[in-house]
């Protein structure tokens, strides 16, 4: 089993952050680094737990240093999952302008998930 699909918070949460030093430099690191924490953070985002969420915001964020568009997108697509905590730690490095959008379509997903 992945440790990003561990029962254990503290074991799924060091799935991501374990490579935040790494993150930043992205596929520099090896072709296809993106894409694999991009992976990681598609299961872990899914745990509601706070620390669960500020590790995935956390490797978010300085993932954004090497690829903000696939952050971007990422985000986008899984908006409503996020802590405002973790949406903050994962748009904290990117443009402002992209950092309000993003947390805008949080809210405006949550909102659509609570009037459903």
């Amino acid at each position: 089993m992945d440790w990003r699909d561990a029962n254990n918070l503290w074991q799924r949460r060091a799935a991501g952050v374990a490579f935040i030093s790494l993150a930043k430099h992205g596929d520099d690191n090896f072709p296809g680094f993106v894409e694999m924490m991009l992976e990681t953070c598609a299961v872990t985002i899914y745990s509601a737990e706070r620390f669960a969420q500020t590790g995935t915001g956390w490797v978010l964020r300085e993932l954004s240093v090497a690829d903000c568009d696939s952050v971007a997108r990422f985000i986008e697509q899984h908006a409503a999952l996020f802590s405002a905590e973790g949406m903050r730690y994962a748009t904290e490095k990117m443009p402002e302008y992209m950092s309000a959008k993003l947390r805008e379509l949080r809210r405006e997903a949550l909102r659509s998930a609570s009037s459903q």
